[in-house]
């Protein structure tokens, strides 16, 4: 049976149980981290035991990458484009110092969504774009990884590049480094949840027995409770 493991970006382990709360920021409530309000507040009540620090030497047979949570942390500190790269790369090394893969790395970026969900991201980057627009922001506009864009080309060949560098260490040479691109349809946790059901059905072997989710996403929560159901 598959085990998985969340690591998430939002969260911020700690050894002792304390709940998340909303915070007030200029007047208005921020919700807590993973996106959807209430629901970290929940998993604390209801999971208090889940959160805590990777023990170290901690391994998996897959981790994958939710990446457009890496990548979006990554822009609002990015002082240009290749500052971003670089600082994506630095988040990737520190996540498989956390967790060290046993077969496979799996790299999922958000490529185009359903026509279903294409009228909401159109109007939610409108409204990015104006706040920008008349707003003194720091980092770079998280517009830049819209599918398409020339950003995440650059980004997607440096990807490549960082790969065939990871492939060719000690370290990387028992592993395989899978990338799905922005031009492949499909959120990145749908991407990982589709690649990791179809592993596990086709069964032997190779069928992964643990991974490791990394990503800041709420979406993964409940798509790991339901892939191990």
């Amino acid at each position: 049976m598959l085990q998985l493991q969340l690591v998430c970006c939002g969260w911020r382990p700690s050894t002792s149980y304390r709940p998340l709360r909303p915070t007030r920021r200029g007047g208005r409530t921020r919700p807590p981290a993973l996106g959807v309000p209430g629901f970290s507040t929940w998993i604390d009540v209801q999971f208090a035991t889940s959160r805590g620090h990777v023990p170290e030497g901690f391994s998996a047979d897959v981790v994958a990458f939710d990446l457009n949570s890496l990548l979006h942390s990554q822009l609002r500190k990015a002082h240009d484009e290749p500052h971003a790269i670089k600082l994506t790369f630095r988040a990737l090394h520190q996540a498989l110092r956390c967790v060290r893969p046993e077969t496979t790395v799996l790299l999922a970026i958000d490529g185009s969504g359903p026509m279903a969900k294409m009228a909401t991201q159109q109007s939610r980057r409108r409204k990015t774009a104006t706040k920008r627009a008349f707003a003194d922001a720091r980092g770079l506009s998280p517009l830049l990884l819209t599918p398409g864009t020339q950003f995440m080309e650059r980004l997607e060949e440096a990807l490549v590049y960082w790969i065939c560098s990871e492939l060719s260490t000690a370290r990387g040479r028992h592993l395989r480094i899978l990338l799905s691109g922005s031009d492949a349809p499909g959120e990145g946790e749908f991407k990982i949840m589709d690649w990791l059901l179809e592993q596990s059905e086709a069964g032997g072997r190779a069928a992964p027995r643990s991974a490791v989710l990394v990503g800041g996403d709420g979406d993964l929560v409940l798509q790991a409770l339901s892939l191990c159901s």
